[in-house]
């Protein structure tokens, strides 16, 4: 009988998904494992072992840019995104901010929001010409900072 990897598609059309002993023995494993490295994570951070990483996350320091630009970026995507569409893109925006803070870093913010309102417009009924002037602007204001 061949086996197949618990939770693959080829597992799934082959097997009644039923668990076995060993099976059930090692997922229970593996969710014991990673339940002991949450905690250790958990600890490190507290303790400061991990640079205190944490301690840098503050959503307050969290702003839109308010620039022409922005502004412009966000009608259009308002225009050509569904209302779920468009927080996700947002969304992806304030991530993009916590994880540069996170790492230390300090992103243009303005280039951040942007790209995040951008990043799925494929996906909208309205395609990219629409995005042409913003993104047109965005890269004539930024590349002399990216060279």
């Amino acid at each position: 009988m061949k086996r197949y990897k618990v939770g693959t598609y080829a597992w799934a059309n082959n097997t009644d998904t039923s668990l076995n002993f060993k099976e059930k023995a090692l997922l229970l494993g593996q969710l014991v494992a990673s339940q002991l490295l949450d905690i250790l994570n958990q600890g490190a951070n507290r303790s400061g072992i991990n640079n205190n990483k944490l301690a840098r996350v503050d959503y307050r320091k969290i702003s839109i840019p308010d620039s022409a630009i922005a502004k412009s970026a966000l009608e259009q995507a308002r225009s050509m995104y569904s209302k779920p569409l468009l927080n996700h893109c947002i969304r992806t925006y304030l991530w993009g901010e916590l994880l540069s803070q996170y790492h230390g870093q300090s992103p243009d913010s303005e280039f951040l929001y942007v790209a995040g309102l951008l990043h799925d417009s494929g996906l909208a009924p309205k395609i990219m010409t629409r995005w042409k002037p913003v993104v047109s602007q965005l890269l004539v204001q930024q590349t002399p900072k990216i060279l």
